[in-house]
């Protein structure tokens, strides 16, 4: 049987330490089933007969001379050496004239020959010679590795033990081909006759007078001089049953063989060291079986005991393991060791750690102290060449250690940070890192390593190092960052502040970084994008650097990174070449597209970087982006535009068209209907970006957006359907960015939207769009019946009473009122469609004060000898009239009053009803009219917040801003005074100068009004509390608050505790700033200092949507920021409003025009 390769398991010891069967009491040969050559003592002569395979001839020639090989003895082992060696080498060599014994056909027959003659002629044999003759016939059979041959090899043993004595010079040879034979014929159930009678020439060896000499020999087999053999069959068969013959026969021998010597286990343990030090894999998987049997018994290990002889086990194992560290046989033989842990010496303990550490096995409480121990004595650098580095890396490629690894390096941090060698501090920050770089260090681990460093880099720039120093260690944290998510976290908290000084804030304290150079932070940034090393980092890098780009005075001097960030940027976006969202990250594309347009939004800011063509390719990608994929990716885009607006008014100018037109499409994306009407609406107070490039269609693609809308949440019936897609208000914010959960804000913007642009047309183009508007506002029922809701009759109302105020009353603005001399004053009221028209005749003088109240707000006119009527509408056709007096049905001597008829707004004159003046309910109805305002009017307080304060009672202190905060509270409205005011003050004080102040800040136009309750221009009082009280009374009771924050730190959201407060906008200076440096700056702005730019961002309460353009936080110019800010709180005042009514239940919006035309139908159908 051919031998196979080594196999990697260990095979012929299976069964552990079985007892041999009985020693066969006969010799080898019955045992063999093979005719005797001899009887053990026996050396009489025996015929050839006996022999087979052994001719007559062959015995006879043998034998023939008379006195044997005597006299030839030396020339008969060469001879028969030659026979050997010619049979190995397969030639046919002629034999010398004086050839006695013929060579026979196979090499079993070589050896039998060969025993016969040693049988005959044993003593003449000298040992020089035997023991040469043995070695290559010995070689011969293990080469072949037949079975036949083996057993002639073994008989050959045998016979000159028996006839004859081994010679001392043939014990390695016939050690290593026993250990060979052993092995082979152990490895299968056919060959174990043979194994059998191996063991049974290896026992009789044993129990000569050469067996210490035996036992002696076969650790040099297994510790041979040339391990290039162990690579080979022949020389890992020797070895392994060399391996098995020690463990399982002699030191794991039974009873019956309990006289047998056997090896000293520390010889052993070297040998094998050497072996796993030199050997294969295969060699030290049966290193390491073989020490898992030895482990496993009491016996062995009491052994190693009394010989001192683990430490050798150990260095054995760490030999096998460190090459075999994942296969079973490494993790089994650790196990074994750790369950041996007790008698060990504590010294080995540490060793046992690394073993476990080595095939991630967890550590032990006692093995856990031993690893930390040894490293506590001394600092890691001094002690890196000694393990530490080694170590570290080691710990590093399991989970299974975090809580080690964590232990170690923060007692090494502590000599540093507390010790005289803080210099080194560096270089051990470099070593960890390195370590973290490697493929083989887990993400768990690379985490622990990332937070060390961290807090290296941390102590370093608490503890003054020098630049040089944190220059590096800063360096290495951003190469960190591309494979570690901690430190791209901590790499993004870098910020300079408005000179240029640079710095972090982690933890609510700040750290400086002065002269830290950052090219490797600019690099790190760039290649996360580019090279997309990993998910997490790469989202989180494009989730958080639209704010880190904000702090602009971090990046005014890289205009080349603004640029490449720019074309890495607008290339994703162009060819969809970006990282993809794995599938268990429940996001998609879109969400990455969204981030990536935050970025773009974020890079804007920076035009005054940037050509003007290279704006223009910006603004290109933000348009094909909208609505080319889900809503996800468009919002981000209609809310860059909304920047664009303010920002580039110039680039947005020339693309108006392409806008409008984008918009138009995109009403189709019913999840978007927010956001287009809330930028339309923004639009409309930013005339000067269209009047000079919108031509009629494009004025006509707004309000038919706005028309499409109205469309789209109508009813099949065609009744409006303003019910919330859930009752349940769990879904309000998840759904609250869609039309689908907030019909009725959808419904009340969108007729906002198209009174906001209808007031921005200009009177000429008014008449062209009017008509389209009206069919807008007008739908068709179920039943074919053309129908126009309340708030389009409001709509259409205003349209009118704009156009006729344009066209008549604008001559008469004046406050009209008659005086004393104006005699006796007739007063008269009637109601006509929507007009309660009111009329005031001086009979003296003939001239008559018309006062038209309508839904949509009062007019007056004077109708006198110059002016014979007085116009409340612009509708051309189908005009009707009332007389002023109702005797002068013509006119002649009082003038008429022209109104519309045949309209929505009204029918004929004559229908109008007369109402009693002296009935004190028509006085109380007309006097309510009247307070109700002809404008919607939303209030918004606007708080200060100085450098680091936090309170709420020291902020409300403040009477005075910041510079910049002045400027800013200038540009959001006129500065008119609060007594005796004649505007809707929102609950300032306007009977004194003492209680709110002595002005306000309002802006307003023809249909709306924002009044801003502006803490700094209201008094203090001597009581702290009682002056947070005052104020908080104002502020605490409006839905939305601006915050001018310059405290240098985060807005909290319960900095101000109110149950109203629903929206805070939060304006922050990009760069920290403290006051003395915006004194600075606004001196240095006269010098044409950097333009200075603000972070804005909208906060919400819990369950209230975020629906703003500045959701996510928006840079903006200081030039820009007031008008933004406008715009962001009047959108927010709208929508908190309708919030509320729908918290509240019912949540329509509460119009003031819809509230007047009720009162007007009331009063009206009291009189019918």
């Amino acid at each position: 049987m051919e031998a196979e390769e080594p196999p990697l398991g260990r095979r012929g010891i299976d069964s552990g330490i079985k007892v041999l069967a009985p020693i066969f009491n006969t010799h080898l040969f019955t045992t063999l089933q093979i005719p005797p050559l001899f009887s053990f003592g026996d050396r009489s002569s025996t015929s050839s007969e006996e022999y087979s395979g052994i001719t007559d001839l062959q015995v006879l020639e043998m034998s023939q001379n008379g006195r044997g090989t005597a006299p030839f003895e030396r020339v008969s082992c060469e001879r028969l050496t030659e026979q050997i060696l010619t049979f190995s080498s397969a030639t046919s060599a002629v034999a010398p004239p004086h050839e006695a014994t013929p060579q026979p056909d196979t090499l079993s027959g070589t050896l039998r020959g060969i025993a016969i003659t040693i049988r005959k002629d044993a003593s003449w044999f000298a040992d020089p010679e035997l023991a040469e003759l043995m070695g290559v016939a010995l070689g011969a059979a293990a080469a072949s590795s037949a079975s036949l041959d083996l057993y002639s090899g073994v008989t050959l043993i045998e016979t000159v033990g028996t006839f004859s004595a081994l010679p001392p010079e043939s014990l390695l040879a016939v050690a290593r081909f026993l250990a060979h034979t052993y092995y082979n014929a152990t490895r299968a159930n056919k060959t174990r006759k043979l194994a059998d009678a191996t063991w049974a020439v290896t026992k009789q060896v044993l129990e000569s007078h050469l067996g210490a000499q035996f036992v002696a020999a076969l650790p040099q087999v297994i510790g041979k001089d040339d391990y290039n053999a162990l690579d080979t069959k022949t020389g890992y068969a020797a070895f392994a049953g060399a391996v098995m013959i020690i463990s399982e026969k002699l030191l794991l021998r039974k009873a019956a063989d309990s006289d047998l010597p056997k090896p000293q286990t520390t010889d052993l343990l070297d040998c094998l060291r050497n072996a796993a030090l030199n050997g294969n894999i295969h060699v030290r998987e049966l290193i390491m079986d073989i020490l898992i049997v030895l482990l496993a018994h009491d016996d062995a290990t009491a052994n190693l005991a009394l010989e001192m002889s683990w430490h050798s086990l150990l260095a054995t194992t760490q030999s096998c393991v460190e090459y075999t560290s994942n296969s079973k046989s490494a993790s089994a033989l650790v196990d074994s060791i750790v369950s041996r842990l007790d008698p060990l010496d504590s010294a080995e303990h540490h060793t046992i750690a690394s073993l476990c550490i080595a095939v991630a096995r967890p550590l032990e409480p006692v093995l856990q102290e031993a690893l930390l121990s040894r490293f506590a004595k001394l600092l890691p650098v001094r002690d890196w060449a000694n393990g530490f580095d080694d170590m570290i890396r080691r710990l590093s490629r399991s989970d299974q250690y975090l809580q080690e690894l964590q232990m170690l390096l923060s007692r090494s941090l502590a000599d540093f940070t507390s010790g005289p060698d803080q210099y080194l501090l560096a270089e051990y920050a470099g070593n960890l890192e390195a370590i973290l770089m490697t493929e083989d260090t887990t993400e768990d681990a690379a985490a622990v390593l990332t937070k060390e460093l961290i807090r290296a880099f941390t102590h370093c720039s608490m503890s003054g190092s020098s630049t040089t120093e944190l220059s590096g260690l800063f360096g290495g944290l951003c190469e960190v960052a591309k494979k570690c998510i901690d430190a791209t976290k901590f790499m993004l908290l870098l910020r300079a502040d408005t000179e240029g000084a640079i710095y972090y804030t982690a933890h609510n304290l700040t750290y400086n970084l002065a002269g830290v150079l950052l090219q490797s932070f600019y690099n790190a940034v760039l290649s996360i994008i580019v090279n997309r090393h990993d998910w997490d980092i790469y989202y989180h890098l494009i989730t958080e650097l639209p704010a880190v780009l904000g702090n602009h005075a971090l990046f005014d001097d890289r205009s080349d990174f603004i640029q490449q960030l720019r074309e890495t940027v607008c290339h994703q976006l162009e060819s969809g070449d970006y990282k993809e969202p794995p599938p268990d990250s429940a996001l998609t594309k879109s969400h990455v597209t969204a981030h990536l347009i935050e970025i773009l939004t974020a890079i804007l800011s920076y035009h005054n970087h940037l050509r003007k063509q290279e704006m223009l390719s910006v603004m290109s990608i933000i348009l094909s982006t909208a609505g080319s994929r889900d809503y996800i990716a468009s919002i981000p885009c209609i809310h860059a535009l909304t920047i664009c607006c303010y920002e580039l008014p110039d680039t947005v100018s020339s693309y108006m068209g392409d806008i409008i037109d984008k918009m138009s499409k995109m009403v189709t994306q019913r999840y978007l209907a927010i956001h287009v009407l809330l930028f339309l609406a923004g639009l409309s107070r930013l005339p000067d970006l269209f009047h000079n490039n919108f031509r009629t269609q494009d004025y006509k693609k707004v309000f038919g957006v706005c028309g499409s809308y109205l469309q789209s949440i109508r009813g099949l019936d065609g009744r409006i359907d303003l019910r919330p897609t859930s009752d349940d208000k769990s879904t309000k914010s998840s759904n609250a960015d869609s039309a689908d959960a907030l019909p009725q804000y959808v419904y009340a913007l969108t007729h906002h939207v198209i009174a906001f642009w209808y007031v921005a047309l200009k009177p000429e183009q008014r008449e062209e769009q009017k008509d389209y508007i009206t069919s807008c506002l007008r739908h068709t029922n179920a039943d074919g019946k053309t129908v126009l809701e309340d708030q389009g009759l409001v709509t259409i109302d205003l349209m009118d009473r704009i156009d006729a105020d344009q066209m008549y009353g604008r001559e008469q603005d004046t406050e009209f009122s008659f005086d004393s001399q104006a005699g006796r004053i007739w007063l008269q009221h009637r109601v006509s469609g929507l007009f309660l028209i009111t009329t005031e005749t001086s009979l003296k003088t003939r001239e008559t004060i018309v006062t038209a109240r309508r839904p949509t707000g009062t007019s007056k006119r004077l109708v006198n000898s110059n002016a014979r009527g007085a116009t409340f509408s612009a509708l051309s056709v189908n005009e009707d009239y009332l007389p002023v007096w109702p005797d002068d049905s013509r006119g002649t001597a009082y003038g008429l009053i022209y109104l519309p008829s045949g309209s929505e707004l009204g029918p004929a004159a004559a229908k109008a009803k007369t109402l009693p003046i002296a009935d004190e309910a028509v006085t109380r109805a007309i006097q309510s009219l009247d307070r109700t305002p002809a404008v919607d009017s939303h209030k918004a307080g606007v708080i200060y917040i100085g450098e680091g304060q936090h309170s709420e009672a020291e902020i409300l202190l403040n009477v005075q801003g910041s510079p910049d905060y002045i400027t800013f509270i200038s540009n959001l409205g006129t500065l008119r005074p609060l007594k005796d005011a004649t505007f809707n003050t929102q609950g300032l004080d306007r009977s004194t100068d003492s209680a709110d102040g002595t002005h306000a800040i309002v802006w307003n136009n023809e249909i709306t009004e924002l009044v801003y309750h502006i803490t700094t221009l209201m008094p203090n009082n001597g009581d702290v509390n009682l002056n947070t009280t005052n104020k908080k009374r104002h502020i605490g009771n409006d839905f939305v608050n601006i915050i001018f924050n310059n405290s240098g730190a985060a807005f909290s959201f319960d900095t101000f505790p109110s149950q109203f407060n629903a929206v805070y906008i939060v304006i922050t200076p990009s760069a920290r700033t403290s006051f003395l440096q915006t004194r600075r700056r606004q001196h240095d702005d006269q010098q044409q200092a950097p333009v200075a730019f603000y972070r804005v961002q909208v906060l919400v309460r819990p369950n209230y949507p975020a629906i703003s353009s500045a959701a996510t936080e928006k840079i903006v110019s200081a030039g820009s920021l007031a008008g933004y800010v406008r715009n962001l709180a009047l959108n927010d005042c709208v929508f908190s409003v309708m919030w509320d009514g729908l918290e509240r239940e019912g949540g329509e919006y509460p119009s003031s025009w819809r509230s007047r035309l009720e009162q007007i139908r009331k009063l009206k159908g009291r009189f019918e």
